[in-house]
Order: structure tokens, then sequence, then C-alpha cells
């Protein structure tokens, strides 16, 4: 019997990546017609300073997802005094993002249903707590959820164990009792499993057809099909 559902954030709630994309290449323009950039040079370096954050800091500190220090490091490597600039950028990214932010279809019939069959409703999502707050307050789900753990709470990134087990502290049941819904397989599904607890992985763009029996026998494509499977 599921006594409680815990969710992720990011690719779960609403579609992250195509925001990502056009609000990188926002960053970019801005950055080449106020601090000299070159056309592309910003959006180049982003996936290159993350991979040297997390080579100094590791993969299970939540820093590495801080836009902020991101931003700062760039604007540094550029020979740009960051401290007039990265706070800009920084915001710049989250008020685009967070902007146009749309929840998934049928989220809120689904939270609903299960709040209505008594089960108890989490969040389980790696990034810094004030970002998702203010993405709960976007989708207007701020109010339909039980509990959250965040990755700089527990001091633990998915699919670290410390972070799973500081999720079951917060659900209150057995954890054979619960059921984790994400949509990255490495991070929310095998860290799931890694505590012993049920997972189903929600990707509107995987084809079933695509996957071998494993991936398929736990996707979900949409809350419609999730409703089914668990309500």
């Amino acid at each position: 019997m599921i006594r409680t559902i815990i969710f992720d954030i990011d690719e779960t709630l609403y579609i992250y990546t195509p925001l990502h994309r056009i609000t990188l290449k926002i960053l970019d323009d801005y950055c080449v017609e106020h601090l000299g950039f070159e056309p592309g040079e910003f959006a180049a370096a982003w996936p290159r300073v993350y991979k040297e954050i997390t080579a100094e800091l590791g993969f299970g500190n939540s820093c590495i997802h801080d836009i902020l220090l991101r931003s700062q490091i760039i604007l540094e490597q550029k020979g740009i005094n960051p401290l007039p600039h990265a706070r800009t950028l920084y915001y710049l990214y989250w008020d685009n993002i967070i902007s146009r932010m749309v929840p998934c279809d049928g989220i809120h019939q689904f939270l609903q249903k299960a709040r209505q069959s008594g089960i108890r409703l989490g969040l389980g999502t790696d990034m810094m707590t004030e970002i998702q707050y203010r993405k709960l307050e976007k989708l207007e789900l701020l109010d339909a959820f039980d509990f959250i753990v965040t990755s700089e709470e527990a001091g633990y990134e998915k699919p670290q164990e410390g972070f799973f087990r500081k999720v079951l502290e917060k659900t209150k049941c057995d954890v054979e009792e619960c059921v984790m819904i994400g949509d990255n397989w490495d991070k929310d599904i095998v860290g799931a499993f890694g505590v012993g607890m049920p997972a189903i992985w929600f990707r509107p763009d995987v084809d079933p057809e695509s996957c071998d029996s494993e991936h398929r026998k736990i996707l979900v494509r949409s809350y419609e099909e999730l409703t089914r499977k668990l309500l």
C-alpha cells in the first residue's frame, strides 16, 4: 500500500530543459552587449565551468547548482570583476526560467486525487532551497505538498544514500510504502532503489519501444498514466 509519494521537481513537475536553452541564450546576449564577450562565448563556458566546479567540490555538494557561483567564475576567467555583474546574471537566469514555467499537464488533478486518497505528498530535489520554493510558488504548488527535502538541506545530492535517508525521515512510513517519481534514471530511480524504495521513471519524451525491459517496466509518460498506475 502506498502511503507517501515523493516527487522530483525539475523535469517532473514542469519541463526545464527548453527553458534553460532559451535563458542561456539571453545571458549570452547580455554578456555580448554589456561585457565584451564574443557571441556564444558565455554559453560555451557554462558546461565547462560546471565540470570544473564539480571536479573541485564533488557531485555531493549542492553548490554545484549555484548560478551565482558559476557566473562569478565565468566572469573571473574572462578577467572581469564579477562583483558588479554576477548577481545581475543570476537574477536574469532565474527570473527568465521561472517566468516561463508551466506545470506538466494533469499534475494538479493527480495531486488532488492522491490527497483525497489519503496519500502524503513530498518533494525530493537537488538544488538550492530558495530557488525550489520560488518554482513551487510559480507553479501554484506550495500548498500541494506535505514536506520537501533539498540537497542543500540534506547535505547530499541524489543518488547518494544520505539524501534518500533524509527523505525517509520525513515520510513517516516504511520504505516499501513510499514511491519516488522522477525523470533522472541515475539520480531518482537508482538512488531510490538503493534504499529499497520503489520508483517510477517519469519521461514524457521517451518512446517505450526504445527502452529495455528494465526501463520500460517503470516508465510513465503522463500524469494521466501515472493516475492509472498508482491511484
